[in-house]
């Protein structure tokens, strides 16, 4: 008697456990995971403003100078920067009047690196103004204005729209040379409505020779539903 309770207890946890094993496969199979878009560029805490730009732009990133590019690929989009003061986070509810668009502004200054040359110039402040705001059905629209108080060598944006699931939905980019402004207005339509975005927008500015930092980098982060 002794050995068939001893043959018995293995089969009932046998048993328990192919019952459960079942349960959990119709639980997965009644709430399945989406696959990943394989044509989809996907966001991971590894990828850089320099992987972004690189994969979408290639050409535009070859031309542009080992600063600029070191920039580009030294801040993480995800947060992983040492620099907390790179990046602020603004929810659309930061937004003054409209429940759906937030403002975003940073700034820094570039420095003539030898105070007692006589050729000194003066400080160049830097400013970064973006906004993102859903004010459409399946629409976001982003708006970035890089200023600068001096003409400067190169100024570049980029701007990323991802969603929650961190894969890229579209970028903008746009650069131009001795100039102090470069400003875009782009639209990214077919959203899914309800579903909140990412819109992070970058930008690099060239000091002139002689200034420290020879290349400084401003960026923000903006959360918005999509009406």
């Amino acid at each position: 008697m002794l050995k068939h309770k001893r043959v018995f207890l293995p089969l009932c946890l046998v048993l328990v456990f192919a019952l459960l094993s079942i349960s959990v496969f119709a639980v997965a199979s009644s709430n399945p995971t989406p696959d990943p878009d394989p044509d989809a560029f996907y966001i991971t805490e590894c990828t850089t403003y320099g992987d972004v730009l690189e994969h979408f732009y290639p050409d535009e990133y070859a031309s542009l100078t080992s600063d600029v590019k070191a920039a580009y690929d030294s801040q993480y989009i995800l947060g992983k920067n040492d620099d907390h003061t790179f990046t602020r986070t603004i929810t659309a509810t930061d937004g003054p009047d409209d429940p759906y668009s937030a403002w975003f502004e940073t700034s820094t200054t570039g420095v003539y690196s030898d105070p007692t040359a006589k050729a000194k110039g003066p400080d160049i402040l830097v400013s970064l103004v973006s906004k993102a705001e859903s004010s459409s059905e399946g629409e976001i629209r982003a708006q970035s204005f890089l200023e600068a108080t001096s003409p400067c060598p190169q100024m570049t944006t980029l701007i990323i729209v991802y969603d929650n699931t961190s894969k890229v939905e579209k970028t903008f980019y746009d650069s131009d040379s001795n100039t102090n402004s470069l400003e875009m207005d782009e639209t990214v339509e077919d959203l899914e409505s309800g579903m909140e975005y990412r819109v992070t927008c970058t930008a690099t500015v060239t000091f002139p020779a002689g200034y420290v930092p020879p290349v400084a980098t401003r960026g923000g982060v903006h959360y918005i539903t999509v009406k």
